[in-house]
């Protein structure tokens, strides 16, 4: 009997789902409405997605050096030099951090400000809700094995600096090994679900260009990318078409792989049409981007071009705006 009283609360699920993907298909000429005031005042409102790294690197910064000055105020600590160079790699790391995260959000800023865009979709909120639920499906969680090598790391690191520090501040050692397994846990677990905090707030706009574009709250920047029109997974309960963007970029970590999706508006041949003009603009761009690398090399190769007094070609990609072609 529960068996189905379930299966029929499931049915129903599924009919509300296949309205909701029916009112996503609904055919609307006003799908792109970049150029437009309403265009220019959602842009306005969308908040920026670097503010709480902001506070995580003042954080850091903070904490960093209360660690560090732990010593100058406890004499039965001062032999513990682990503790010193701790709280000043930490302040230094987020000061660096901070800069970086100061120099994206100027971008960010650039580029909400700028006068015209490829696209600015506008979502109605039960599609766009439904969409952000699909995308959780793709985020990938730590396994067993992860977990375990973190907590055998920490475990380690705790071991070493019993051996290395005195007998009386050996008590230090746990509170620095919950600290590191508090930040291990949110790189794990609270990590990969941050991108779904941003995807949440309003408005819900898709904004994208030839090199850059703002997809589920995110901010993104790119210098090379493949872009297409794909279908959504068979187990998506949005069944529709996106426009997809891969593309890698270097970070402080290294090379970062990424892959996002700005969802169609709507399934008018309009809309597809544009999406693929889009596409087309920036596979172009990263297709003359490469050209113009192999001409002048790397960036250290043009800096030493440039020290040498040798001219460096300009990159001036066909079929850019004007604020596109300052900001690359």
């Amino acid at each position: 009997m529960a068996k189905k009283k379930k299966t029929a609360q499931k049915n129903k699920v599924v009919q509300i789902q296949k309205k909701v993907q029916k009112k996503s298909a609904v055919v609307r000429s006003d799908a792109n409405i970049e150029g437009t005031e309403e265009a220019k005042k959602l842009l306005a409102e969308v908040p920026n997605p670097f503010k709480a790294n902001f506070l995580y690197c003042i954080c850091g910064i903070v904490a960093g050096a209360l660690v560090a000055l732990i010593p100058l105020f406890m004499p039965e600590l001062q032999d513990v030099y682990i503790m010193g160079w701790l709280g000043l790699g930490t302040a230094a790391t987020s000061l660096i951090y901070l800069f970086v995260f100061r120099k994206r959000s100027n971008r960010f800023k650039s580029y909400m400000a700028q006068e015209h865009h490829r696209i600015v979709w506008k979502y109605p909120d039960s599609v766009y809700e439904l969409y952000v639920k699909d995308m959780d499906k793709l985020v990938t969680r730590p396994t067993t094995l992860q977990a375990v090598l973190v907590l055998g790391s920490i475990v380690v690191i705790a071991g070493l600096m019993a051996f290395a520090s005195p007998e009386g501040s050996r008590w230090l050692i746990i509170p620095i090994a919950l600290i590191l397994l508090m930040i291990s846990c949110v790189f794990m677990f609270i990590s990969p679900k941050y991108f779904l905090a941003n995807a949440h707030k309003k408005p819900f706009v898709s904004v994208v260009d030839v090199h850059q574009a703002l997809i589920l709250g995110r901010y993104h920047n790119w210098k090379k990318a493949s872009a297409a029109i794909r279908k959504f997974p068979a187990d998506f309960q949005i069944q529709g078409l996106a426009l997809s963007i891969d593309y890698e970029v270097m970070s402080l970590g290294g090379k970062m792989n990424y892959e996002w999706s700005a969802l169609l508006p709507d399934q008018s041949q309009e809309t597809i049409e544009e999406a693929q003009r889009v596409v087309r603009a920036i596979n172009n761009y990263s297709k003359e981007r490469e050209a113009w690398l192999k001409r002048n090399g790397d960036w250290m190769t043009r800096m030493f071009k440039r020290m040498a007094g040798n001219e460096v070609e300009p990159f001036r990609p066909e079929g850019k705006t004007a604020e596109e072609d300052q900001q690359s």
